[in-house]
């Protein structure tokens, strides 16, 4: 018995990991065979689904988009029962119009293994105390961590409607352990902390983020923030958790196969992804029976680990952490500019490196019929001395990676937020 794991089947044999994923699809697509949605897809393509007989043959099921959700929870061939969803979440909306997500009694349950899973894994135990930084609103993902202690049995302080520098005292108070929050948020609380004159490394030892993409480049100034270590986990609303960050072994991410099935394929082929390739990621929550979600398109593309068993001794698909973190890009947040595809987390990389700048906002307009990249940015306290040399180099490593020129615009603060910081606006898009 390997007592690291919270499931034994992490450890299963490649054979027997499939087998165990055949049969809960088998029950998983006898449930959706029951909803509108799934039933007109299936003909369409003229599949049976009763006959699967290999985990392989997922393939030949349709892959499922956001704007699928979107359109059948709104023309009812998605229909829940009032009476059997227990909760209602949401997703953020940042990368196009909101997606609804409901949950029955079983589902929620599964959902919460699944998390409690992912948080040992990370070295969450017993007899930690841990405090979540979130607004407690629609938002997913901390919600599910909070189910997940109950799991666990770990201690659980709310910290809810309160200040920064209330939540600073909260965790010295306490002596909590381990914060949830996003990464943006743990920084505003460490240069919050230091200015109260309070060390968080004598509490804290561990940190899980979600919600942010969390790069090496985040991680490091996470830790000289904190003082501990900061653990990412990759999920999205309509899905749930998929990967959590191995606390054994260093920028590797496991695929929680034995909760999901997960495809990393082409998307443009659509033929599966080989170890030490990038693809796309598609996901299929194997414990959500009741509210099924088949073949999900992430639009996370994602690179596959060239392991086949970790040092950890998990078995379980890999991912391997890049330098934009553990999603290489998003396909739905490319933008065109001037003519040229670029990628916004290209450029946020090159904010992220620079140490001197505090918060920052990308924001593209369109001015005289021409497109302009505009990087709002404030400046760490004290540096503001910097402003002409920190903004000439800036802006020629800028056109360097991107080759567009991008100005770089400092401003006395920006808006902070302990939900997902919106740190890419497209004016043009919403412009009347």
């Amino acid at each position: 018995m390997n007592e690291n794991v919270w499931s034994q089947v992490e450890l299963f044999p490649k054979d027997r990991l499939r087998e165990f994923q055949l049969n809960r699809l088998r029950h998983l697509l006898a449930s959706a065979g029951r909803i509108k949605m799934y039933r007109r897809k299936f003909d369409e393509c003229g599949i049976d689904p009763g006959r699967i007989a290999a985990i392989e043959e997922i393939r030949k099921l349709p892959l499922m988009r956001k704007e699928d959700l979107v359109r059948a929870y709104e023309d009812g061939s998605f229909h829940m029962e009032p009476g059997r969803v227990r909760r209602w979440h949401r997703t953020s909306g940042s990368t196009g119009t909101p997606v609804r997500v409901p949950d029955t009694q079983k589902s929620w349950l599964g959902y919460g293994d699944l998390a409690a899973a992912a948080l040992f894994g990370m070295g969450i135990r017993k007899e930690d105390v841990v405090v979540a930084l979130f607004g407690y609103g629609p938002f997913i993902a901390f919600w599910t961590y909070i189910e997940a202690l109950n799991y666990i049995g770990a201690c659980f302080v709310p910290a809810g409607a309160l200040s920064t520098e209330q939540r600073v005292e909260l965790i010295a108070s306490f002596g909590a352990t381990v914060l949830f929050s996003t990464p943006s948020y743990a920084l505003q609380l460490g240069q919050t902390a230091h200015e109260m004159g309070i060390d968080l490394s004598k509490y804290l030892r561990l940190s899980v983020h979600a919600g942010e993409p969390c790069t090496p480049v985040i991680k490091k100034k996470l830790r000289e923030a904190l003082g501990m270590r900061p653990m990412d986990r990759l999920g999205t609303t309509e899905t749930g958790g998929i990967a959590f960050e191995c606390s054994q072994c260093s920028g590797i991410y496991h695929v929680q196969e034995n909760h999901i099935i997960a495809e990393v394929m082409d998307p443009v082929t659509g033929e599966p992804t080989p170890p030490g390739k990038i693809g796309e990621l598609i996901v299929t929550p194997l414990y959500r029976t009741e509210v099924p979600i088949i073949r999900f398109k992430t639009e996370n593309l994602v690179k596959v680990a060239a392991i086949e068993k970790c040092t950890c001794g998990r078995t379980l698909l890999s991912l391997e952490e890049t330098e934009n973190g553990v999603v290489v890009q998003r396909l739905d947040n490319l933008v065109k500019v001037r003519g040229v595809l670029i990628n916004p987390m290209a450029i946020a990389e090159v904010i992220n490196a620079a140490k001197e700048i505090e918060e920052y906002q990308i924001t593209i307009q369109s001015r005289d019929n021409h497109d302009e990249i505009i990087i709002k940015a404030e400046l760490v306290s004290g540096l503001e001395i910097l402003h002409d040399s920190l903004k000439s180099s800036l802006e020629d490593e800028l056109k360097r990676k991107v080759l567009l020129r991008c100005e770089i615009e400092f401003v006395p603060s920006l808006p902070r937020s302990q939900e997902k910081a919106k740190r890419f606006v497209d004016l043009r898009k919403t412009k009347s």
